[in-house]
């Protein structure tokens, strides 16, 4: 459902005060409000966490049209300007809550439909407020004491300090607590045209299923924080988002399975990239968790890749998994890229599919040989003799 169909069956339900409350963003995740465009739910998140979307509920209540959108119009530039959010995210997001009360008679939705909000290319910032894409990052999680949606009241640093669970409030605080140090689980997904169907079908509902018991796990242990990371390869290889995010932040997309060959050694070196990057050189981390899902075989130097991700440090101690659906596979590729043919599951129906991710990427034992011998045996008999193709 589209994100400002979404609202106005929200507002209808609910009432209008329902878009000052943080609850909105999960009714909005329970109609995929953001599924056509995921990046426009940083926006709403930045738009609920702070003043804006109570001023939007007064102006509604209290003035007319004419001064309802002066504000919204103010609250674009701001979120653009001050933020640094993408300006055609922040006019969706912005109009289609003025759509949704019945303010707006259309909404003009964005031409991108990629997965970041924020904008990176220092040349089309210039001109914006002195706090730029930090702000942004920073009201997302609840941690900007100069927001502008935050003048005159309590910053979104104390909000999020009194309304987050203790644990994920010790990781806010950083000035009292110590951080927690950070675990990454990764997907890398196959998304080529041999995954068309119900296989990338399957994929696109056990990572969504997963996604909130990871993030209960992540709140609830005092010594990890978890992020979620995602690799989709296939003509080429692209991450959803930039860097790892929370559970909480991460929206998996419709992944489609269009692409004409299995770029492993690109997803390989995109790997390598991301682990010698800054995000895993600035804060205190685990070995991360890799799971590696592919229905085909390796259509380009997949070895060349390999070979350069295998010198990273990261990667070689990192907990390496893969999932091969159907015969259709190159298992030795997949072992060499986990370093060993029992880490690599092999299913053949959608229910051993959506069996193995979940035990791989949320049971506690996973992580260990073990949790590999256990992922199997339950893949095994989740009734492998169902062919991918009878279906």
């Amino acid at each position: 459902m589209k994100l400002q169909e979404s609202l106005r069956k929200t507002i209808r339900e609910y009432g209008i005060s329902v878009i000052r409350e943080k609850r909105l963003m999960g009714y909005l995740a329970d109609y995929r409000a953001f599924d056509d465009y995921p990046a426009v739910r940083d926006v709403m998140k930045a738009i609920v966490s702070g003043n804006s979307g109570k001023e939007l509920c007064r102006l509604t209540t209290e003035a007319g049209d004419e001064e309802f959108l002066r504000f919204a119009d103010n609250l674009k530039d701001s979120l653009s300007g001050d933020l640094g959010f993408r300006q055609e995210f922040a006019d969706y997001a912005v109009d289609s809550v003025s759509f949704a009360l019945g303010i707006a008679s259309s909404v003009r939705e964005p031409q991108d439909r990629g997965f970041d909000a924020v904008e990176h290319n220092p040349e089309e910032k210039a001109g914006r407020g002195s706090h730029g894409r930090l702000n942004a990052q920073n009201i997302l999680a609840g941690r900007d004491e100069h927001s502008p949606y935050e003048q005159g009241s309590e910053s979104a640093f104390d909000n999020a300090r009194k309304h987050r669970s203790g644990s994920l409030a010790s990781i806010l605080d950083r000035t009292v607590k110590i951080s927690r140090r950070v675990m990454t689980l990764f997907f890398l997904i196959d998304a080529s045209e041999s995954m068309a169907g119900s296989k990338i079908g399957a994929v696109n509902d056990a990572v969504r299923n997963v996604l909130p018991m990871i993030g209960e796990i992540s709140e609830e242990n005092p010594d990890a924080e978890i992020r979620i990371a995602a690799l989709l390869f296939s003509s080429g290889a692209r991450w959803v988002y930039s860097e790892p995010r929370l559970p909480s932040d991460f929206v998996w997309p419709e992944v489609s399975a269009e692409g004409s060959s299995s770029d492993l050694g690109a997803a390989c070196r995109e790997l390598c990239s991301m682990l010698s990057g800054s995000f895993f050189k600035k804060r205190p981390i685990f070995s991360p968790v890799i799971l590696l899902v592919s229905g085909s075989r390796p259509a380009d130097d997949f070895d060349a890749g390999l070979g350069v991700l295998k010198e990273n440090r990261i990667f070689r101690k990192a907990i390496r998994i893969a999932i091969a659906i159907g015969e259709d596979v190159d298992r030795e590729a997949l072992a060499r890229f986990t370093g060993s043919d029992e880490s690599v599951l092999t299913v053949h129906n959608i229910d051993a599919m959506k069996q193995a991710i979940r035990i791989v990427a949320v049971d506690d034992d996973s992580v260990q040989d073990e949790g590999v011998g256990e992922a199997q045996e339950s893949a095994a008999g989740a009734g492998n003799n169902d062919e991918w193709g009878g279906w």
